[in-house]
C-alpha cells in the first residue's frame, strides 16, 4: 500500500492505495493526482503546494537503486512577457547516470503518467506540477522519478520610454514641459502611478524628479525615475526687436511724441529662458518742456528673475521762432506807505514783467525767460530795485511817469523788457517806467518805557530817554527823515515843548509809585510830510522784596521750635523798612518730637509789593529719656544667691522724656562669674544689670545696677561617717575633704 498526500495552501488531500498495488495502478493514481492538482489550483489561490508520495518498497525500490537522478534546478519557471511557457523551453533535462556503470537508454517525461507533453504551455500561476521522469538502462532496469515544477509571473512591466530620457537639463523651470504620457506593457493589466518631487523656485538652480511606477496583477513592479536638473537663470533677456528713433516738429509734439512712445513699446520685444515679466520705459508721458533738444528714452525688458536688458531710442524736434508779445509792458505808479507798498508794487511789476504778456508756439509760457535793461545795462530784479532807490537822490517833486505827470514823485526807473523762449529765440524789447509818489508822513515806532523806582537817577534817565527820541525809530520808504521837536504832558500837570538836547524837559517828582509823562515826538520827510508818535515814560514800583543768602534748611530742637530770619537777608529797590512774617505747615512726622516744618517767609514794602521765600526746618528729638528711679546696688551671699526679679517700669524703675513718651525699659544681665569652680571668682563676683529706656523717637539712654555675690564664710569639715572594717582587709581610707 502507498499514500499520496497533496498539501495545497492550508488544506491536505490524501489518496490511499491497497498494499499490493501494481505499477499500472500507481500510474493511474499519479494521473488522478495531477488532475486533482489542476482542479484544486483552479479553485484555490496559488500558494505553496507540496506533494508527498509514499511508494511501496518492494521490487520497484530495487529498480531505483540502479540510477543516480538529479532533477533540473531551478524548477520555478518565469513565464515572461508572454504569460506562458513550457518545460522544454525553460528547463534543463534531469541528469541521470547508472550506479552500475550501465548505459542509460531512456530519460524522458513519462507521458503515460503525466497526461501532458513536455512541450505543453503552462500559464502563471501553475504551482507544483508533478513531473514523472522515466529512466531505463541497457540491462532492462527502469524507474520513474518525480519532481515538481511551478510556473510563475516574475517579470515586471516594461515601460515605453521612447523619447523620454532618464536625465534632462533645462535652463529655467519655465522651460520644463508637462510630464509625458508614459505607458507600460505586461502580460496582465498594469496600474501606473506618477509622483513628482518639489521643483526649485523660478530662477533658482536645483534638481527634482519625476517617478512612474508600473505594477502588474502579480505585484511585479517597474520604476522609472527621470531626473530633471535646472540651471540658474543668470543671463538677462536678449532684445529681439529694439526701439527705433523718432522726430516731429515742435508744433506736433503733443500728439506725435506719445504716439511714438506707444508704438515703440508695442514693437519692443526680447526673449529669455525664464520668460519676460515686463516691458517698461523711463520716458515721460509727454515731451518735456524746454528747448527742442532730443530726449533719450531707455526701454527695459525684465525677465521673471528680475534680470533686465535695456535699449535706447531718441526723439528729436526743432524750434526757430521767437516769442510773440501780445500785451506790451505798462507804465505804473505806486504810493509810498509805511509798509513799503511802493517796493511791494515794484516787486510785483518786476515779477510780472510790467504786466507784459507773451506767447511761444513751442515753449510753455512758464519756460519763457525775461530780461531787463536799465540805461542799456542788463539788470536782475535787485539791480532794478537798486536803480529805483538810487533815483531818490534826485529829490522829491513834480515829475513825469511815462506819458503822465504826478506831484511828489520821489523815485522812478525806466526798464527795457525782452522775452526769450527755451531754445534761445528772443523778441524785440519794449520799455516801461515805474514811479513812486510820497504823500504819507514818516512812520515813528516805539514802545512806552517804565522806570522802576530807585533803579537810577530818574530825572537823568528821563532826559536821556527824550534825547534818544524815546528809543523810537522813524521810517519812510520813499524819503529821508529829520527829527523835529517834542512836547510833553505829565500826570502831575506839567506841559511844554522842547528841542532835543536843550529842552526844556519835564521833572520827575520825589518817590512816587505811579508818576508818568506823555511825550510826543515829531519827524519830517523829504517831501514835507510830518509824522508824530506819543510815548509814555512811567515811574513805578512793582518790584517785590528779594530774599537771598539765607540757608534753605535749618535744624530746630523740640519741644518748642521758634524759627527766626534776619532782615539782612531781605532787600528792596525802594523800601528799607519792610514787614516780615512767616507761616508754616508740617509733614514727614517721624515721631512726636521729629517732623518737618515748611516755612513761607513774606516781606512787604511800602508800595504793597510782597516777596516770599520758602525754607525747610527739620525739628528733631535727639535726646534720650532721663531715668528718675533706678534700683540700687545689692550684695548677696553666694550660698543664698538668687537673681532678683526684673525691674518693673513705674514701680521700681522710671524714666521721662522732654519730647515724647517713654515706650519701654529693657534689662540686660551680664555676669562676671569665673566658670572654674576651683577659683574664688566662681563664688565672689559681680552681676551687672543694664537698663535701657527708649522714647517714641528711638532715642535711648542707659543706667546700671550692680549685684555683688560674695563668699564670706570659712570652710568646715564634712563627709565623715562611722565605718566598720574587717581586720583581714583593712583598706586605706582617703582623708575627708572639707565642705564649704
Amino acid at each position: 500500500m502507498f499514500v499520496i498526500h497533496l498539501i495545497l495552501s492550508n488544506r491536505t488531500y490524501s489518496l490511499d492505495t491497497p498494499g499490493g498495488l501494481l505499477r499500472s495502478s500507481a500510474m493511474k493514481y499519479v494521473r488522478m493526482t495531477n488532475r486533482l492538482h489542476r482542479h484544486i489550483l483552479a479553485a484555490v489561490p496559488a500558494k505553496l503546494v507540496i506533494c508527498l508520495f509514499i511508494l511501496p518498497v518492494l521490487g520497484l525500490h530495487a529498480q531505483q537503486s540502479f540510477f543516480n537522478f538529479t532533477p533540473p534546478s531551478p524548477t520555478t519557471i518565469n513565464v515572461g512577457p508572454s504569460c506562458s511557457a513550457s518545460m522544454a523551453d525553460s528547463l534543463d533535462l534531469p541528469v541521470v547516470t547508472s550506479t552500475m556503470g550501465f548505459t542509460i537508454t531512456v530519460s524522458e517525461l513519462d507521458t503515460a503518467i503525466a497526461n501532458y507533453e513536455y512541450t505543453d504551455l503552462f500559464s502563471a500561476p501553475t504551482l507544483n506540477i508533478l513531473v514523472p521522469w522515466l529512466v531505463k538502462d541497457n540491462q532492462g532496469h527502469q524507474w520513474t522519478f518525480y519532481f515538481s515544477v511551478s510556473f510563475i509571473d516574475a517579470t515586471p512591466p516594461v515601460f515605453d520610454l521612447m523619447g523620454t530620457p532618464q536625465t534632462v537639463t533645462y535652463a529655467s523651470i519655465v522651460q520644463v514641459p508637462p510630464p509625458p504620457n508614459i505607458t507600460a506593457t505586461d502580460c496582465t493589466p498594469v496600474t501606473l502611478t506618477y509622483v513628482q518631487s518639489t521643483p526649485p523656485d523660478t530662477c533658482l538652480a536645483g534638481t527634482f524628479t519625476r517617478t512612474w511606477t508600473a505594477k502588474d496583477t502579480f505585484n511585479n513592479i517597474s520604476v522609472f525615475k527621470q531626473t530633471i536638473t535646472i540651471t540658474a537663470d543668470v543671463l538677462p533677456p536678449v532684445v529681439s526687436f529694439p526701439p527705433q528713433n523718432g522726430s516731429a516738429p515742435c508744433e506736433q509734439l503733443a500728439t506725435a511724441y506719445p504716439a511714438w512712445l506707444a508704438q515703440q513699446m508695442s514693437l519692443f520685444s526680447a526673449t529669455d529662458v525664464s520668460g519676460i515679466k515686463s516691458y517698461t520705459n523711463n520716458g515721460p508721458a509727454s515731451f518735456p518742456p524746454g528747448c527742442a533738444m532730443p530726449i533719450t528714452v531707455t526701454f527695459r525688458a525684465t525677465d521673471n528673475c528680475n534680470l533686465f536688458t535695456t535699449a535706447t531710442a531718441k526723439f528729436t524736434t526743432s524750434d526757430t521762432k521767437p516769442p510773440v508779445i501780445l500785451v506790451a509792458p505798462k507804465d505804473t505808479v505806486a504810493y509810498c506807505s509805511p509798509g513799503g507798498n511802493q517796493l511791494t508794487k515794484l516787486g510785483e511789476w518786476i515779477n510780472k514783467h510790467a504786466y507784459m504778456q507773451a506767447f511761444d508756439s513751442c515753449s510753455l509760457t512758464s519756460l519763457l525767460t525775461y530780461k531787463m535793461e536799465v540805461g542799456g545795462v542788463q539788470k536782475d530784479s535787485a539791480g532794478v530795485v537798486a536803480a529805483f532807490l538810487a533815483s531818490f537822490a534826485n529829490g522829491c517833486g513834480t515829475k513825469p511817469v511815462g506819458n503822465k505827470t504826478y506831484n511828489k514823485v520821489h523815485g522812478t526807473v525806466l526798464v527795457k523788457f525782452t522775452v526769450t523762449d527755451a531754445c534761445g529765440n528772443t523778441s524785440t524789447g519794449v520799455q516801461a517806467m515805474f514811479g513812486a509818489i510820497d504823500t504819507l508822513p514818516p512812520v515813528i515806532t516805539g514802545v512806552n518805557t517804565v522806570e522802576q523806582c530807585g533803579g537810577t537817577d530818574d530825572n537823568a534817565a528821563l532826559q536821556a530817554w527824550i534825547n534818544l527820541h524815546g528809543n523810537a525809530s522813524v521810517t519812510d520808504d520813499c524819503s529821508g527823515t529829520t527829527w523835529t521837536n517834542f512836547s510833553y504832558s505829565s500826570s502831575t500837570g506839567q506841559t511844554g515843548t522842547g528841542s532835543f538836547g536843550t529842552g526844556p524837559y519835564p521833572t520827575v517828582p520825589a518817590h512816587n509809585c505811579s508818576w508818568y509823562v506823555d511825550v510826543t515826538f515829531r519827524a519830517t520827510d523829504d517831501c514835507g510830510n510830518i509824522g508824530s508818535k506819543t510815548l509814555r515814560f512811567s515811574i513805578i514800583d512793582t518790584q517785590k522784596p528779594v530774599f537771598s543768602g539765607f540757608p534753605d534748611t535749618v535744624t530746630l530742637s523740640c519741644p518748642n521750635p521758634v524759627p527766626t530770619l534776619s532782615k539782612s537777608f531781605i532787600t528792596d529797590n525802594c523800601d528799607t523798612n519792610m514787614v516780615v512774617t512767616y507761616a508754616f505747615t508740617t509733614s514727614d512726622t517721624l515721631c512726636p518730637g521729629s517732623y518737618t516744618m515748611h516755612l513761607t517767609w513774606s516781606a512787604t514794602d511800602d508800595c504793597g509789593n510782597t516777596g516770599t521765600a520758602t525754607q525747610t526746618a527739620l525739628v528733631r528729638d535727639t535726646q534720650g529719656p532721663l531715668f528718675t528711679l533706678v534700683p540700687g546696688p545689692l550684695t548677696i551671699r553666694c550660698d543664698t544667691f538668687s537673681l532678683p526679679p526684673a525691674a518693673t517700669m513705674g514701680v521700681n524703675i522710671m524714666a521721662t522724656d522732654n519730647c515724647s513718651q517713654v515706650t519701654g525699659i529693657t534689662t540686660q544681665v551680664s555676669s562676671m562669674q569665673d566658670p572654674d569652680p576651683s577659683q574664688c571668682g566662681h563664688y565672689s563676683y559681680n552681676i551687672i544689670r543694664t537698663f535701657t529706656a527708649t522714647d517714641q523717637c528711638g532715642n535711648t539712654s542707659t543706667t546700671t545696677q550692680v549685684i555683688s555675690v560674695i563668699d564670706n564664710l570659712g570652710p568646715g569639715p564634712g563627709g565623715l561617717t562611722d565605718t566598720t572594717i574587717v581586720c583581714e582587709v583593712q583598706p586605706i581610707l582617703p582623708p575627708p575633704s572639707p565642705v564649704d
